[in-house]
């Protein structure tokens, strides 16, 4: 570990430029996680990134799993956003989620009650951040 270094730039694209917000969530049985970048004409800088454990004591399914990482990633979008929109141009956000039933839960409409409690607050949640 001695010899390791790591170097991050502090600026991650002049200011009042246009940039993409670009942001990945993933989850497996045991973890989840998402990390966003910010997109710039020929350089893209990681800006954010988090992950969370499963709960050991109610061993969540996996859509519920992926349905939480991907809450995490809209909500890491949201305060991103919040942080350089007086800085830099955003002109678009993207968020990738490689959970089928999660999307396809996001464009129903209305939810179905039977999907439970968990889905639906996280459902509204996320409507209420995002344009879909």
């Amino acid at each position: 570990m001695e010899s390791f270094k790591l170097t991050l730039q502090r600026q991650v694209s002049p200011l009042h430029s246009s940039i993409k917000l670009v942001v990945f969530a993933d989850a497996s049985t045991q973890a989840m996680a998402a990390c966003a970048y910010v997109v710039a004409a020929d350089k893209s800088h990681l800006v954010f990134a988090r992950s969370k454990l499963a709960n050991a004591k109610t061993h969540p399914t996996i859509p519920k799993m992926e349905m939480f990482a991907t809450t995490m990633a809209v909500r890491m979008a949201q305060t991103i956003y919040k942080a350089l929109a007086d800085q830099l141009k955003i002109s678009s956000i993207v968020i990738f989620t490689d959970s089928e039933i999660v999307l396809s839960w996001l464009a129903t409409y209305p939810i179905k009650r039977d999907v439970g409690r968990f889905v639906t607050n996280r459902v509204a949640e996320i409507r209420a951040i995002v344009t879909i």
